[in-house]
């Protein structure tokens, strides 16, 4: 089976957008984007149904920040949001300071999975993650740097 065409373009787009001390994502290259670490496809249709990457080597908060120099960070592209049929992302125990959790996230509609926990987020959690009315599992493991000013949204989720 091989990813379409559409998925493995956009999850280039959003590697282009990350900073891999470790090279995690080395088997990022050619034309099957089913064959790379982290990336789940759907066996009939060959669409990305899932992208983990979650650092594999970390387990909590405290071994992010003693060596989140080694953890994926810089930014998150919303060519994500090109993948329609994602259902799991999971970025969990990397490195994202001084950027708040992306308002795009709420363009994800089939997302069932979304683990951000311990990722160094910052700013507001967005209230438009209400809208990801799929969603089954949220792991937000709130930090300092992360505010909530309104968990109403949370209510309309069937978590």
């Amino acid at each position: 089976m091989n990813c379409l065409d559409s998925g493995r373009e956009a999850l280039i787009n959003f590697k282009n957008g990350l900073h891999d001390p470790e090279n995690r994502l080395f088997s990022w290259k050619g034309s099957n984007c089913c064959q790379w670490w982290g990336i789940s496809c759907d066996s009939n249709t060959g669409v990305a149904i899932a992208v983990d990457l979650h650092d594999p080597h970390l387990q909590s908060h405290d071994s992010c920040s003693r060596y989140g120099f080694f953890n994926l960070s810089a930014q998150i592209r919303p060519s994500l949001t090109k993948l329609k049929s994602l259902k799991h992302l999971d970025l969990s125990l990397n490195t994202f300071p001084s950027i708040p959790i992306p308002n795009f996230f709420e363009y994800l509609e089939n997302l069932q999975y979304l683990n951000i926990s311990n990722a160094v987020f910052t700013g507001v959690i967005p209230p438009s993650l209400g809208k990801l009315s799929n969603l089954k599992y949220l792991d937000l493991n709130i930090d300092r740097s992360l505010v909530v000013d309104d968990v109403k949204w949370i209510l309309v989720l069937s978590l």
